[in-house]
């Protein structure tokens, strides 16, 4: 049909999941073993995480997905703009239907306004108490949580990937 101009492809900004479980863990020797000394931010193609330490190196590295590869530090003697009275405890995906908070005990997964996964820190792989912090990629796909890993007891992070 000449002049016919077929429509964009739809972008699907938020996925479809219902649980998260672990799609990798490692140690983040750099990384600051306190509350609210880290973060991650998922690129929007969900291949990369850039995760930055805000409290000890005070550094930003890159965490490759599909090759579950850290670089090393990429800006070091960062200046960070960290805020004390606002500490970031939840964090949403692109429209808000997912939803990740915490506290030192347990990670949440909320969708549309309902619990739909609980965590302990200890079924992360942390130990008790030392989850530090959290992250979720603006479709949802993959959660990022810090804490202080049981098998070694050194700072680190946990990757949850949804399906």
């Amino acid at each position: 049909m000449p002049g016919y101009v077929p429509p964009a492809p739809k972008v699907v900004l938020e996925g479809n999941y219902s649980t998260w479980t672990i799609y990798d863990s490692f140690d983040d020797a750099g990384a600051a073993d306190t509350t609210y000394g880290q973060e991650a931010v998922v690129n929007r193609e969900e291949t990369v995480i850039v995760i930055i330490d805000c409290l000890s190196a005070e550094v930003v590295k890159s965490y490759t997905i599909s090759t579950k590869t850290l670089s090393g530090a990429l800006i070091s003697a960062l200046k960070w703009a960290y805020n004390y009275y606002t500490e970031q405890i939840s964090c949403k995906s692109a429209y808000g239907t997912y939803f990740v908070a915490h506290n030192t005990e347990n990670l949440y997964v909320l969708k549309n306004g309902s619990i739909v996964k609980t965590l302990s820190a200890t079924a992360l792989g942390f130990n008790a108490g030392t989850i530090r912090s959290v992250s979720i990629s603006l479709k949802g796909k993959y959660t990022i949580a810090s804490g202080q890993r049981t098998v070694t007891g050194n700072p680190g992070w946990v990757v949850l990937v949804g399906s």
